[in-house]
């Protein structure tokens, strides 16, 4: 399967998720100086799963039956949990 039948695949499936998913990370990523919180995720070991993690659920928003969406979600979450308790890191 080329590239083309690929995106017309998941076009089909999902629609434009990874637009969703861009959204939803500008809404969540400000680009002023401030920060709500006390670290900056970008900076994060945890970054990249959870960009993956928010782009299976903009998938999962467009064809919420797909369990495979769902299994990528558990997967990358249990990744870093396992991470998380292996450092023994248990922030409240």
């Amino acid at each position: 399967m080329d590239i083309t039948e690929i995106l017309k695949e998941r076009g089909e499936q999902y629609g434009e998720a990874w637009k969703i998913s861009s959204e939803l990370m500008d809404k969540m990523l400000p680009k002023t100086p401030e920060k709500p919180y006390d670290h900056d995720i970008r900076s994060s070991l945890y970054f990249y799963p959870w960009v993956m993690i928010l782009g299976k659920l903009a998938r999962a928003i467009a064809n919420p039956n797909f369990l495979d969406n769902w299994r990528d979600i558990i997967g990358y979450a249990t990744l870093v949990l396992n991470d998380l308790e292996s450092r023994n890191i248990n922030h409240a």
